[in-house]
């Protein structure tokens, strides 16, 4: 090829911001190129005369890699985005890669033609080829963006986030295909991964999603990408992938509670005519410099203040205990409630799990709903406590209390996560006032309602070492973190 050889695609490597990882291939295939495989990092290219051509080849599978990945995560994410919103959900889940990678090929036309002249020009030869031609509706799509991007300009009326952008072209052109004519050959995709998919779908769960209708998309997404999961399956790497997201949360949380601590340090500094003579340090300037030059070498002591950080311990160890509200008060806020109580928990739960703290979970409605004793097994506990937790019932917490008096542990800290409407709290006060003996700390969370009479009856029973906050069920990322900052590290 000589001049457009794979030396000059190293050159390209070179030039391209951010540079390339060397661990992405380029390979000269004239049946796969222009392509990208993205689980194996290939580009694939043509053998063209054209440099431009090339180079705009290579820039834009690039970028599909680098820039706008045909990773999977992202992928469903785009999809389970359109199959909420569009109007016909059928013929989104049999074309929608099509549309996807168009949306993908816009954004990155758009971006490389800005950046790179060659690529411009590589662009604009490669427009030149299409036109008198008979272009699939998609095709055309992109080359009609691709024209205004070659001006300078983003297409008037195209979103410019991947998701809507995606929509927006599918809206427009399905009716093409709904009139008979197929889709076209579908560019390359990357191989579906459930695993990879529930961790997307555990964050459209955290993020307010049903999921339900974040399982039902995973099991459509794995049909549109030749695969066939059981919806059973689906739920159970969706709950593993939510424990594992809201650990990863508590345990970078858990690492950035510190404490400051204050001091002084003593540097060298120059001293000056008319400082006081007994700062100067004669011997010091002597031994560095051989000469004494007033002003310009003396040397003389100062003292600066400084500050660092240190993880901050209140006790040496700790035993953490969980008593979780389930009643039926808790699905009040479209079961809003209930979910910041478990989440709060399940949350706790990975913190003392970073710190290798036993752990106790007792779940409570009218009676015991079921309780743990000490654990260390944080991961099966959290994942239990996630597919056993339903709220229901009335609220009565003495029956929890006794369960915790029975093998409590001394200095242990405490949580109560409720909405508190508690049928006469009063009546807990001589099972806290047994738990005082222990020298409990307690951290009480009530969501949607005061903390003070549930304090009260704490102060009165003994307690020494109490916390207590009132939140909102709005306020569910708030809990979670004062739930977590409150744990003694």
């Amino acid at each position: 090829m000589g001049e457009v050889g794979p030396s000059f695609v190293e050159k390209l490597r070179l030039t391209h911001y951010p540079m390339p990882p060397s661990s992405i291939r380029v390979v000269f295939d004239g049946g796969l190129g222009p392509s990208c495989d993205v689980e194996t990092l290939t580009i694939y290219l043509k053998e063209v005369s054209d440099p431009d051509v090339l180079e705009f080849d290579y820039r834009h599978e690039v970028e599909h890699i680098l820039s706008h990945p045909r990773d999977i995560a992202n992928t469903f994410k785009v999809f389970y985005y359109g199959l909420k919103r569009c109007s016909d959900k059928e013929l989104w889940k049999a074309l929608f890669h099509r549309f996807h990678n168009a949306a993908c090929d816009i954004l990155i036309n758009h971006k490389i033609a800005q950046l790179y002249e060659g690529a411009k020009r590589g662009l604009g030869k490669t427009l030149e080829r299409l036109k008198g031609k008979a272009l699939d509706p998609i095709v055309e799509a992109v080359a009609k963006a691709a024209r205004h991007s070659l001006k300078g300009r983003w297409m008037k009326g195209l979103p410019r986030s991947e998701e809507r952008l995606t929509l927006k072209l599918f809206e427009e052109l399905k009716n093409h295909y709904r009139s008979g004519s197929g889709p076209g050959q579908g560019d390359l995709r990357v191989p579906f991964s459930l695993r990879k998919v529930a961790a997307a779908g555990a964050e459209l769960v955290e993020e307010g999603e049903d999921p339900d209708e974040v399982v039902a998309a995973i099991v459509a997404f794995a049909a549109s990408c030749g695969e066939e999961v059981a919806e059973k399956e689906v739920v159970e790497k969706l709950e593993e992938a939510y424990v594992w997201q809201l650990f990863e949360w508590s345990w970078k949380l858990a690492e950035d509670i510190k404490v400051g601590v204050e001091g002084f340090r003593e540097l060298y500094d120059l001293w000056r005519p008319g400082e006081p003579v007994e700062r100067m340090l004669v011997r010091e300037t002597l031994l560095s410099y051989g000469c004494i030059v007033p002003g310009h070498n003396t040397l003389k002591r100062i003292e600066i203040r400084w500050s660092k950080h240190r993880p901050r311990r209140e006790r040496e160890g700790a035993n953490v205990a969980i008593l979780l509200d389930a009643s039926g008060s808790m699905n009040d806020c479209n079961g809003l409630k209930a979910r910041v109580a478990r989440d709060a928990a399940i949350s706790l739960i990975g913190a003392c799990g970073r710190h290798g703290y036993p752990v106790k979970v007792i779940v409570f409605d009218g009676g015991v709903d079921w309780y743990t004793g000490w654990r260390e097994d944080h991961y099966r506990l959290a994942l239990e406590l996630l597919r056993r937790y339903r709220a229901g019932g009335g609220t009565n917490i003495v029956p929890a209390l006794e369960v915790l008096a029975r093998g409590m542990r001394p200095k242990a800290t405490i949580y109560l996560i409720s909405d508190m409407e508690i049928y006469d709290v009063r009546k807990s006060a001589s099972r806290w006032s047994h738990l005082a003996r222990y020298e409990p700390r307690v951290v009480v969370f009530l969501i949607g309602t005061r903390v003070g009479e549930v304090l009260d009856v704490l102060e009165q029973a003994g307690i020494r070492d109490i916390r207590g906050y009132a939140l909102k069920p709005s306020e569910y990322k708030v809990l979670r973190e004062k739930a977590v900052k409150e744990l003694p590290v």
